[in-house]
């Protein structure tokens, strides 16, 4: 370059660059590379407005990278005088740059993205970017009065080297994107290409440079370079900074949001968000399994449309936001499961609210709970069915021997009168034992209580009771000879009252003994009560055989046994049997599973 006063005879001075801005100079651009490679980066994994933000700030991040190196440059050139700018071209090459960036990243951002697109991003970063911003800065020279010109060769050079660094910039850049082995080896590759290529460029095109100087004033809108160089020095430090504290709080929250959507989509229990309006937002990979509805299936509908509304009122939600779930829900084939959990209500830094509900399936847990609570019934009804087989052999086979057996002993007409006698005796005994045997199959099957009701068994079993055992019975119907209930019921209080009555016999040492029969608040209470010696009652619930199995008969039918003191040391054996059968709701019955 050479410079040369105009007013008088020509002086040429050689021009000259301090060698410390120019280091600093390819610095800046190295460092301006590298905060707009990061930042484009971010650009590969976002959409919408969050994409229009990234490729904002990489562009205008690559613009002042670019700006801020050619006017350091330009305050290392050494002129007599020094260099004023009309600081209104100096806002306009900024904005070429960043304009320039901006269509580069565009390009390479593409969905189909393919080598043409990298060489159209390289020309576009060489010819706008870099290029377009170096000569809107060269013409936005004012002062000291200064003409200078460009060698069309040397302008056609510093182009191509720019275009062909960009392009190598370009390409790299796509292939950092795509994330390709050595992909870090390739990321710093390509924020030093991209860096170079500014200082390439500048000092390559101020090789053809010429300036020539005539007296005259400054005018209004100039600003020294002084000025704009330190303002080129320092933003970029400041930029780099504000990058680098930027990136790394957002891969930081990218290594969170990693973490967080594998223990999302991989949680064992079905979670899915939705909106205040209950609409599907987000789903993991055990709904679907669960309800069988994909992610495309499933975003944007109303989780109550999809699956079902609850049976009822859901319970109001906890301080905390927080709603259990226990009720019936459909899967997309139509069969019913029952799901439980908890429904969380999360604000959103929007003000929004999304509601997290997380799901399991209880429909296996519901038939195993079923089957227990069914368990001492059946058992108790395959106790009843033995019994009465039982009964009707006692009363079939080994009546009918009986029977027999006291017909041969009947004709005596030719044994010795001596015999006789005994022969009289074994006749005697056997007819208490067919006594004994008719009474115990009626005890086994009383078909009085299946043919008339509880009460009319009752009052045949408590004279038969008070015959064998010599007790005194007090029996109170409560009114209820006429009313019949459900055979369960009807076989349970039968079976408490004629346990009880046993034990009465053996352990009470009493005379009399009472049994009543009353209708309470839906349920049939059976009370039996002696004033006996009584026993422990904190041993007796589980010690003694035949209390447990009362209770366990109460409870087959949803009901309880309780056992209390009475007067005179004696017991009172209390049965609340409940008239309706207890379910519904969650705990409904279920049939076989259809799938």
């Amino acid at each position: 370059m050479q410079f040369m006063v105009v007013d008088g005879p020509p002086v040429e001075f050689a021009a000259m660059h301090d060698r410390a801005l120019v280091v600093v100079s390819v610095a800046i651009s190295i460092l301006g590379g590298w905060a707009a490679t990061e930042l484009a980066h971010r650009i590969r994994d976002t959409r919408g407005r969050a994409w229009l933000a990234w490729l904002a700030g990489a562009a205008l991040v690559d613009g002042i990278g670019t700006w801020s190196m050619h006017y350091t440059a330009m305050l290392g050139l050494r002129l007599p005088g020094g260099l004023y700018f009309d600081w209104r071209l100096v806002v306009l090459s900024y904005l070429v740059g960043a304009a320039g960036s901006a269509a580069a990243l565009t390009t390479l951002r593409h969905e189909h993205d393919s080598r043409a697109r990298a060489i159209a991003a390289g020309v576009l970063l060489g010819v706008v970017a870099i290029s377009g911003l170096h000569y809107t800065a060269m013409s936005a020279i004012v002062g000291p009065p200064i003409r200078h010109g460009h060698s069309p060769a040397i302008v056609i050079l510093s182009i191509v080297a720019a275009t062909s660094i960009g392009c190598i910039a370009a390409f790299l850049l796509r292939r950092s994107l795509a994330v390709t082995p050595g992909g870090s080896r390739v990321r710093t590759s390509t924020w030093l290409a991209r860096g170079m290529a500014n200082p390439a460029m500048h000092y390559t095109a101020m090789v053809g440079v010429g300036f020539s100087s005539r007296a005259g004033p400054l005018p209004d809108h100039a600003v020294s370079i002084r000025a704009i160089g330190v303002i080129g020095i320092s933003v970029v430090p400041v930029t780099v900074l504000a990058v680098a504290l930027l990136t790394s709080f957002i891969d930081r929250l990218r290594k969170e949001r990693a973490v967080l959507d594998k223990l999302f989509d991989q949680t064992p229990e079905s979670v899915v968000v939705t909106r205040e309006d209950g609409t599907i937002v987000r789903l993991n990979r055990e709904f679907t399994r669960l309800f069988g509805y994909s992610p495309e299936e499933a975003i944007g509908r109303p989780l109550d449309e999809l699956i079902g509304a609850a049976a009822g009122a859901e319970p109001a939600p906890s301080a905390e936001g927080r709603t259990l779930i226990d009720d019936w829900r459909y899967r997309k084939d139509g069969r019913r499961i029952r799901v439980g959990g908890v429904r969380v209500q999360v604000p959103m830094p929007s003000g929004e609210t999304e509601q997290y509900t997380l799901m399991r399936d209880l429909t296996e847990q519901t038939r195993a709970e079923q089957a227990l609570r069914l368990f001492p019934r059946r058992l108790l009804e395959t106790q009843e069915a033995e019994k009465q087989r039982i009964a009707r052999e006692l009363h079939d086979e080994v009546g009918q021997m009986l029977t027999g057996v006291g017909m041969l002993l009947g004709t005596t007409d030719a044994i010795p009168p001596e015999t006789q006698g005994r022969i009289a005796e074994a006749r005697g005994v056997l007819r208490d034992l067919t006594d004994r045997v008719r009474s115990m199959s009626l005890d086994l099957r009383p078909a009085m209580l299946e043919d008339f009701g509880l009460v009319r068994a009752l009052h045949t079993l408590v004279p038969r009771y008070e015959r064998q055992t010599g007790i005194r019975v007090l029996f109170d119907d409560g009114g209820l000879e006429e009313r019949r209930f459900r055979p369960e019921i009807e076989i349970t209080a039968y079976r408490i009252v004629q346990e009880a009555l046993t034990n009465v016999a053996r352990h009470a040492q009493v005379q009399e003994a009472s049994v009543q029969l009353r209708l309470e608040a839906g349920s049939l209470r059976v009370a039996v009560e002696d004033r006996g010696t009584g026993f422990d009652l904190r041993r007796a619930m589980t010690d003694t055989v035949g209390l447990a199995g009362m209770r366990e008969r109460a409870a087959a039918v949803g009901g309880e046994l309780t056992l209390a003191p009475t007067p005179g040391s004696g017991t009172r054996v209390v049965a609340t049997l409940p008239l309706q059968p207890s379910g519904g709701g969650a705990t409904e019955p279920l049939g076989p599973d259809p799938s």
